[in-house]
C-alpha cells in the first residue's frame, strides 16, 4: 500500500520534477525511503537547508519545472526562509516539504516560533505583486 510520501512523489513526477534537493534527517526518512523506490526522481543531498532551497530555485528557473526542497521541521524550515522569499518574489515554483517532530521532542519556545513560521508560510502568497509599502502596511 502506498504511503503519503509515495503519493507526493508520484504527484511530483507527474508535474515533471526529476530532482529533489535537501538535507537528510530523521523526520524526512519516510520521504527518502519513498524516493529510494523511484528511478525517475533523484535526491540531491546538500549540507545546509538554504543551499537546498537555492538549488531547487535554480532547478526551477532552468527547467521550468517545480523545484522541490526537503528539510527537517523547525530549524530546518527557518534556515531556508531567505531562499523561499527570493523564489516568491521572482514567482519561481518552489515546493518546501518538511518533516515534523512530535510535540514532546520540541522545546516549548522553539515550538511556538515554529508554529508562527508555519502559520505565515501555510498559504501560498505572491509577494512579488505587492509593493513594499503595501506588504508592510498589511502586516502591521
Amino acid at each position: 500500500m502506498p504511503t503519503v510520501a509515495h503519493q507526493v512523489i508520484d504527484a511530483l513526477a507527474r508535474a515533471g520534477t526529476t530532482h529533489v534537493f535537501g538535507v537528510v534527517g530523521t523526520t524526512t526518512l519516510p520521504f527518502l525511503d519513498a524516493l529510494h523506490d523511484r528511478a525517475d526522481v533523484q535526491y540531491v543531498t546538500v549540507r545546509h537547508e538554504q543551499v537546498g532551497a537555492s538549488a531547487a530555485d535554480g532547478y526551477a528557473r532552468m527547467t521550468r519545472r517545480p523545484g522541490v526542497v526537503l528539510v527537517q521541521g523547525g530549524s530546518g524550515v527557518t534556515n531556508l526562509l531567505l531562499s523561499v522569499c527570493i523564489a516568491w518574489k521572482d514567482c519561481v515554483p518552489l515546493l518546501v516539504v518538511s518533516g515534523r517532530l512530535t510535540t514532546s521532542r520540541v522545546p516549548a519556545k522553539v515550538h511556538v516560533a515554529t508554529r508562527e513560521i508555519a502559520k505565515r508560510c501555510s498559504t501560498p502568497r505572491k509577494w512579488g505583486s505587492m509593493s513594499w509599502s503595501e506588504s508592510t502596511a498589511s502586516s502591521s
